[in-house]
């Protein structure tokens, strides 16, 4: 997409440089130029924002977060690890004006922005885009997965808020940036020396994907070799009931959106009359920030982890809510989530080979070590303040990268007692009317976990 690149750029001089960390190489690595590893963060706002206001905004927060004003220097022949470059000024300029959009085309310019290369070779690396759409301001920011997280895209959209406001934007540095990624800061987290889980546990959790692979989810409609655009998406919103289910533990928001996707991966196989449902994966980052950090640290902050169901226990929908709040406990208290690169050899590889041996890899097994189902949720979160006139924001969502080629993920936020979510998949999975199918089955497995759950049906976005 050409408003990504940007005609006549310039290399801005550079301020200072610093090793990329294993979680960024390890996204970098698992990147092609088209399966690109970005997410996109979309703030429907109900008055309309000034564009020019807006950059003015982004160029006073770029200055307080190092991670907004980096590049990818060029890797040598032998490099083993990747350097970001911070520079002061942007090498093309991130804020966009798109005018004024109908509602189809927001939705192609935002399957667009989902399917578009960022180079990592041109600071900074994310786009913010404006569009006026039905007397509203929609705010669309793209950004390079390896650089921050969803909840990183959130906290640089609330600055940028508090700039446009006249307010004082957090800052963070690198520093900090560098000890979260090192040292995991989740309570009672049982880590290594190295701030990584042990051998042993790694050794675990390898043998137990690779003895009993889970079932995929089943491709249907797909459009093969489609590359423009390789990703699509749709959306829903759903209401959590006020008091939770009656019992001891009142269910959070994460067990049931993970409980209706087990769900929903097996009710989804067996409509297309796959054969093997019994093993059901889906994976979950566990966010490394602390509380002090959650708000204001934009950087990609995050490991992965498998949450694993069988047909038996899917078979009650309390017990499965109950085994996968029990797993994502142990997860985030036993250390049993790494960041990807820690069970595999890649750190001794020169990086520009590393991407060729991750797509061979796939080619002869990678299957078993991937899920094809991931649900990033980022929790509940506050709407970005882009007044003091009172509250004026009125959706936030949240799309995250898609396991390319063929993948499902479910992005979600929660806002008191509303849950965003989005679908997303690769043209390879779905056409888009088998997508808004698999949206809705999902629904209806949120429904099953929780009864008091009030759906809105999925519509084009």
């Amino acid at each position: 997409m050409a408003l990504l690149t940007g005609p006549g750029s310039v290399e801005a001089p550079v301020i200072e440089s610093f090793a990329a960390t294993p979680l960024e190489n390890a996204i970098i690595d698992s990147e092609r130029p088209d399966y690109p590893m970005v997410t996109l963060t979309e703030l429907w706002v109900g008055v309309p924002l000034d564009p020019d206001r807006l950059a003015a905004a982004l160029a006073t927060v770029r200055r307080r977060h190092p991670m907004m004003s980096v590049r990818l220097r060029r890797a040598g022949a032998l490099d083993r690890g990747r350097t970001w470059e911070r520079v002061g000024d942007p090498d093309v300029e991130p804020c966009i004006d798109l005018g004024e959009l109908d509602r189809g085309e927001l939705e192609a310019a935002r399957n667009a922005l989902l399917s578009a290369h960022l180079p990592l070779e041109v600071a900074p690396p994310f786009r913010l885009a404006v569009a006026s759409v039905d007397d509203a301001s929609v705010v669309l920011l793209v950004a390079h997965h390896a650089a921050f997280d969803g909840i990183g895209g959130v906290a640089l959209l609330r600055s940028v808020a508090a700039a446009y406001v006249g307010r004082v934007p957090p800052e963070d540095t690198r520093d900090e940036r560098l000890e979260a990624s090192r040292r995991p800061e989740i309570p009672g987290k049982a880590v290594s020396a190295e701030g990584r889980t042990s051998p042993v546990e790694r050794a675990r959790w390898l043998a137990s994907v690779t003895a009993s692979p889970a079932a995929r989810v089943q491709p249907a409609g797909q459009l093969e070799g489609a590359r423009t655009p390789a990703r699509s998406a749709t959306r829903a919103t759903a209401w959590l009931p006020a008091g939770g289910s009656v019992g001891e533990r009142v269910p959070t928001a994460n067990d049931l959106l993970l409980g209706a996707f087990h769900l929903t991966v097996e009710a989804w196989n067996r409509a297309v009359g796959a054969a093997d449902t019994d093993r059901v994966s889906v994976t979950v980052p566990v966010s490394m920030r602390s509380e002090n950090h959650r708000g204001r640290l934009i950087a990609n902050l995050t490991m992965q982890a498998d949450t694993i169901s069988v047909a038996s226990s899917r078979q009650d929908p309390a017990v499965l809510r109950s085994q996968l709040a029990d797993q994502t406990a142990r997860i985030r208290a036993g250390g049993v989530a790494d960041e990807p690169t820690t069970w595999l050899p890649l750190r001794w590889v020169p990086v520009r080979l590393r991407p060729s041996l991750m797509r061979l890899a796939a080619r002869v097994g990678g299957d078993r070590l991937l899920a094809s189902a991931r649900l990033s949720n980022l929790g509940r979160q506050d709407y970005p303040e882009f007044t003091d006139a009172g509250f004026v924001v009125e959706h936030l969502w949240f799309y995250p990268p898609v396991r390319m080629p063929q993948g499902v993920v479910v992005g979600a936020t929660v806002i008191e007692d509303t849950i965003h979510l989005s679908f997303c998949w690769s043209r390879a999975q779905f056409d888009d009317r088998r997508g808004r199918a698999f949206a809705e089955m999902y629904g209806r497995s949120l429904q099953a976990i929780e009864a008091g759950v009030v759906w809105g049906s999925a519509t084009a976005c």
